[in-house]
C-alpha cells in the first residue's frame, strides 16, 4: 500500500494550477502537524499510527522542505518502523545541513520540472534554473534515487521527447509525467486542459517514448500511463473497486485518513475518517477524472 501524505499547506512557490492557492494555504503554526513538532513523544506517537497505512510514503505538501530539521525527524520516525520514503518537492530550497542528513532516511525524491524550456516552467512554476541547480546537486552529492514529475498541458506536450533528453543529460534515474487537473471554473482551464485527442497522441507515441527513455536509461512507470490515459480516454461513468483506492491512502494536511487524493472524498466528511481507524473507500466511484488518474504514477511505481 503507497500512502501519499500532505504534510502541510504552506509553499514558497504558488504555481498557477496548484491545488493549494494563495488563499487556501495556512502558515505552519495553523496546520496541525505544528503541534506534533512540540512533542517528541506525540510525534513517535503519530508516526506509528500512520505507518500502519502502508509500506511505502510520499511526503508532500504544499513544500515539506519548508519544514526544515522536522521534515527529518518525521523521515527518520518512518524509517524506524521499515517504511520505504519519498520526498516530493519543487526542488527550489534545497539546503546541505538539513540533505546530509535527510539523505539518510530517503528512498527516493521526485522533484516538479515541468519542461527542458526554462520559459514555459517559469511561466506557471518560476524558479527553473534553482529546480535544475538542484536536480545537479543532488545527483553530484547524494546516493538517492532522483525523479522528476512533469504536468502534460496543452502547451507542453509535444516538447515530452526534448524534456526526456535533457533529464538524460542530468542523469535522472526516473520520470513520470501526468495530466493536468483544473475544475472547469479555473481560468487556465481551457488554455492547459488536455482533450480526448491529446490522450490519444500519448498513447500512439508510447513505444517512441519508450525508446528515448531507454536511450537514456531513464524508468518510468508505463502501465501506470497506460492505464491513465486509457481511462481518460474511455471515460468510465462508474468506476468499481478502484485500483487506486484499493492501493493508495491519502493523508489530508489535516491529518484526516481519505480513500485517494480526488478533491470530491477529501472534501466530503462521509469519507475521510481519523488516524488509526480503518480507511473507508466507496465500491463505486463516479468522480474519476485526471485528478485521480495521475495516482496510477505511484501505484504502478516501478522504482519507488
Amino acid at each position: 500500500m503507497k500512502v501519499l501524505w500532505s504534510l502541510q499547506t504552506k509553499c514558497n512557490l504558488n504555481c498557477k494550477y496548484c491545488y493549494f492557492n494563495i488563499n487556501n494555504r495556512r502558515t505552519e503554526h495553523l496546520d496541525p502537524m505544528y503541534n506534533y513538532f512540540k512533542d517528541e513523544t506525540k510525534l513517535k506517537e503519530l508516526i506509528k499510527k500512520i505507518s500502519e497505512y502502508g509500506d511505502t510514503f510520499y511526503l508532500s505538501g504544499g513544500e515539506p522542505l519548508l519544514l526544515g530539521m522536522n521534515l527529518v525527524k518525521i523521515s527518520k520516525l518512518l524509517k524506524e518502523e521499515n517504511k520505504r520514503v519519498i520526498l516530493t518537492t519543487n526542488g527550489t530550497l534545497f539546503n546541505k545541513r538539513i540533505f546530509d542528513e535527510l539523505s539518510k532516511y530517503l528512498d527516493g525524491v521526485i522533484i516538479s520540472l515541468d519542461s527542458y524550456k526554462k520559459e514555459y516552467h517559469n511561466k506557471y512554476r518560476g524558479l527553473w534554473e534553482l529546480t535544475v541547480k538542484t536536480i545537479k546537486k543532488l545527483k553530484e552529492n547524494y546516493e538517492v534515487p532522483m525523479g522528476i514529475c512533469t504536468v502534460i498541458t496543452k502547451e507542453n506536450l509535444k516538447d515530452l521527447e526534448n524534456t526526456m533528453n535533457f533529464l538524460g543529460d542530468l542523469n535522472v534515474d526516473y520520470f513520470k509525467f501526468q495530466p493536468i487537473y483544473l475544475p472547469k471554473e479555473h481560468p487556465l482551464y481551457k488554455e492547459l486542459s488536455l482533450n480526448e485527442n491529446d490522450y490519444k497522441y500519448i498513447l500512439n507515441n508510447i513505444e517512441n517514448l519508450k525508446k528515448i527513455a531507454n536511450q537514456n536509461n531513464i524508468v518510468v512507470p508505463w502501465i501506470g500511463i497506460k492505464k491513465m490515459f486509457s481511462y481518460l480516454l474511455e471515460k468510465p461513468k462508474i468506476i468499481k473497486d478502484c485500483e487506486i483506492a484499493k492501493n493508495l491512502v491519502f493523508i489530508t494536511e489535516n491529518l484526516k485518513v481519505a480513500p485517494c487524493a480526488a478533491y470530491k472524498y477529501i472534501s466530503n466528511e462521509k469519507w475521510l475518517v481519523n488516524i488509526g481507524e480503518k480507511k473507508k473507500y466507496p465500491k463505486e466511484c463516479k468522480f474519476f477524472s485526471e485528478d485521480c488518474a495521475c495516482l496510477f504514477n505511484i501505484i504502478y511505481s516501478p522504482l519507488f
